[in-house]
């Protein structure tokens, strides 16, 4: 009787030992999966797409045209956050369209120019916070700075008078005074949806004319000559998706 009682004694005992170990692996497990759920949330990469408004600000008089963005972004969390939201350090590089639309129109002559240059653009400071407003919805105001280069482009002009009408293309490569090289500020806000989704505007401008033109003044024989300002101004609406 005692033997059987030992026996009943230590099998209680191991299977203490086991239940406590498998106990003691599963909490183990579930919490270096809640680190790596917690590391990867840290680092979000998103595809972006969009359209928005092209246009050079300063003094051309010339009106906006439709524009197309498409780029990869990264976005790292900094520090651990709070229930408020977190700050976030980002980069993107990206590919999207600058440029103008003129008309002119006088007596029996109008002109009309089209331009669109076709640029790659890299963004490596960018730096926002997400507020949560709710548990699937947070926003996300942002600023960065950009550098872009034009790959390519040309303007499309037409011209009609005493109804005659001409047609013809102009490429980047055979303009004269043409800057192709830009780095500029960005500013915008997205909305978040799930921590995936997102909608974001987003404005920028340059600080590099993207063209040097210059303007001789005669003003009682006194001639001087002064710059013309025309810097980058794009508008974009942007549609993200979280990778």
């Amino acid at each position: 009787m005692k033997r059987i009682l030992s026996l009943i004694c230590v099998a209680c005992f191991v299977m203490g030992i086991h239940a406590q170990l498998v106990t003691s692996t599963s909490q183990s497990i579930t919490k270096t999966e809640e680190v790596k759920v917690k590391k990867e949330k840290n680092k979000t990469w998103m595809l972006r797409a969009g359209i928005g408004t092209n246009n050079f600000a300063g003094d051309l008089e010339v009106d906006s045209k439709v524009g197309y963005f498409v780029g990869l972004e990264f976005n790292k969390q900094l520090g651990s956050g709070s229930n408020i939201g977190n700050a976030y350090w980002g980069m993107d590089f990206a590919f999207h369209s600058r440029g103008f639309k003129e008309e002119d129109d006088d007596y029996n002559y109008s002109y009309e120019c089209k331009l669109t240059f076709h640029t790659f653009q890299w963004s490596p400071f960018i730096f926002g916070y997400k507020f949560n407003v709710t548990n699937d919805f947070s926003i996300d105001p942002h600023i960065g700075v950009y550098a872009l280069f034009d790959m390519a482009g040309k303007a499309k002009i037409t011209e009609e008078w005493d109804g005659e009408k001409e047609k013809y293309e102009e490429k980047i490569g055979d303009m004269d005074d043409v800057n192709r090289f830009d780095v500029g500020l960005k500013i915008g806000v997205g909305f978040w949806f799930k921590d995936r989704y997102s909608i974001d505007l987003t404005y920028q401008r340059g600080f590099i004319n993207a063209f040097d033109y210059e303007v001789e003044y005669d003003e009682y024989y006194d001639y001087y000559e002064d710059d013309i300002s025309c810097k980058t101004s794009n508008f974009w609406i942007r549609l993200g998706i979280a990778l």
